[in-house]
């Protein structure tokens, strides 16, 4: 649920065959559905674990020239980026004129259990990633949704954040 979702407000903001990177590809279910309506896509990650081909590689270390993608996606990956201020910086050079930047992550910070707080402490929080977005990137559309039971859960910790350079 969660996947389908976020590839469909990617799909109303971008057309195929845009070229799309993903960031934290992880088993490639996202890359492998938009691959399948008919993007050109990158996925990224440090191991590959799925049946969609990934490009093995940290996004700090990754390399392609500046304004080569459409739109750079991630999904529960930009909490736990090192440099959240860097990682927004490079998005925003690989991202072509009038690309996008599709986030969907959640915000631990928001959760009333102290424990899965406590689990969650070095992460970034929404808090502060969602001023990083907007200070970088226009936003485009955001919205507020449940983070667990694949995003059909009743919490609203998940966020999406779409924004144009």
């Amino acid at each position: 649920m969660r996947i389908a979702r976020f590839a469909g407000i990617i799909e109303s903001f971008v057309r195929p065959p845009a070229r799309v990177l993903e960031i934290g590809a992880g088993e490639g279910l996202l890359a492998a559905r938009l691959a399948q309506d008919g993007f050109d896509v990158v996925a990224l990650d440090r191991t590959s674990r799925g049946t969609f081909s990934i490009v093995e590689s940290s996004f700090e270390e990754y390399g392609a020239p500046a304004g080569a993608f459409d739109c750079i996606a991630s999904q529960l990956v930009l909490h736990h980026v090192h440099d959240l201020d860097a990682a927004l910086r490079k998005i925003a050079t690989l991202l072509a004129r009038g690309g996008i930047i599709a986030i969907d992550d959640y915000g631990w910070e928001r959760s009333g259990d102290p424990a899965f707080r406590a689990d969650r402490s070095d992460l970034h929080r929404a808090d502060k990633m969602l001023p990083a977005l907007r200070r970088r990137f226009k936003e485009l559309y955001y919205d507020d949704h449940p983070y667990f039971d694949e995003g059909a859960g009743n919490d609203d910790l998940g966020f999406t954040f779409i924004g144009t350079v």
